[in-house]
């Protein structure tokens, strides 16, 4: 089960974003730098994915991490609608009598 409170924290503690991929130098394609963006500048490096043995994954590693910024924080809050949305209904098919409250797969 996932610890979406966790989650969410560790989310929390990064630096503000937003975060952005720095446009790639064709010249280092294993490399990649994500940075935090003010004013469409660059002002602070929070990532540099280096890697040698797969030629290219470094610029996609960063794009993932520059993209996690945002997508973690709307991953939580998208699981925590669907488990209300669960919870709502199980509690509707309990006061039907219908048994499919959590302890009947549910969960």
């Amino acid at each position: 089960m996932l610890d979406l409170d966790a989650i969410e924290a560790r989310a929390n503690a990064a630096t503000p974003g937003p975060w952005r991929l720095k446009p790639q130098d064709p010249a280092k394609i294993h490399r990649g730098t994500v940075q935090v963006e003010e004013d469409g500048q660059g002002v602070e490096v929070v990532a540099e994915c280096y890697c040698g043995a797969y030629e290219g994954h470094g610029f996609d590693n960063a794009a993932m991490i520059a993209h996690a910024r945002t997508d973690i924080p709307a991953l939580v809050a998208r699981v925590r609608e669907l488990e209300a949305e669960r919870d709502e209904l199980a509690a509707i098919a309990n006061e039907r009598g219908e048994g499919a409250g959590p302890s009947e797969g549910c969960t």
